[in-house]
């Protein structure tokens, strides 16, 4: 489920604005695909969003707006000579056709790097929270359920859980502990009935099941 909103498609229907440094402002551009994008307004309509972040760019980088298929992004990219942009420092997406915010974060030379917060887009409330290091994950995570429910905390090394997690149930009781190492558990793992009495302990080898004690 999380994974959704990494993948975002790649094709970009538009970039609609970029911050011209002899002006230093946000300008609209005009591309000649604007209406694939099905919104002769669009440029107008995110003006707005691309100003409030370009406040955030440096000398080195611009403030860029890209629509997606999916979605509306902003942030500061360096630009090179053939209009391709490396995102680089803070950048934020909306849900499409919405003013909800899908995630914010930072990017370092095109990469994610730093703490990212995702949004759910039915509601707005917060689905994860956690950090990036070189494109991947690194250091903890946790994740919500739409209704606001913690359902689980844990930490990542190079994109694989490492060290303790923990899951919880929808009605807010813990569902289970244990340890990760490289992506797969490793050792003894508690798990929990409903009514917080411990079912069962179950110890782990390199992912594989080894023992159960109930």
């Amino acid at each position: 489920m999380r994974k959704g909103l990494e993948l975002w498609i790649a094709a970009i229907i538009m970039v609609i604005g970029c911050e011209n440094k002899n002006s230093g402002g946000v300008v609209t551009e005009k591309d000649s695909r604007k209406e694939t994008a099905g919104k002769d307004t669009a440029g107008k309509e995110y003006k707005k969003e691309v100003d409030e972040i370009g406040k955030m760019c440096n000398g080195e980088t611009y403030a860029v707006g890209v629509i997606y298929p999916n979605g509306f992004q902003a942030g500061c990219a360096r630009i090179d000579e053939n209009g391709g942009i490396e995102k680089r420092g803070f950048w934020r997406a909306w849900w499409p056709k919405s003013e909800k915010i899908a995630w914010e974060g930072e990017f370092k030379e095109g990469k994610r790097d730093g703490k990212w917060t995702f949004w759910y887009g039915e509601n707005g409330r917060k689905w994860s929270e956690g950090r990036y290091k070189e494109g991947k994950r690194d250091g903890e995570w946790k994740s919500w359920l739409p209704s606001g429910e913690l359902v689980y905390q844990g930490g990542y090394k190079k994109d694989a859980e490492e060290g303790e997690w923990t899951y919880w149930r929808k009605n807010g009781s813990k569902y289970e502990e244990g340890l990760y190492k490289e992506g797969k558990k490793q050792g003894a793992w508690t798990t929990w009935d409903e009514k917080g009495n411990k079912a069962r302990l179950t110890k782990y080898d390199n992912g594989e099941e080894i023992k159960i004690t109930r």
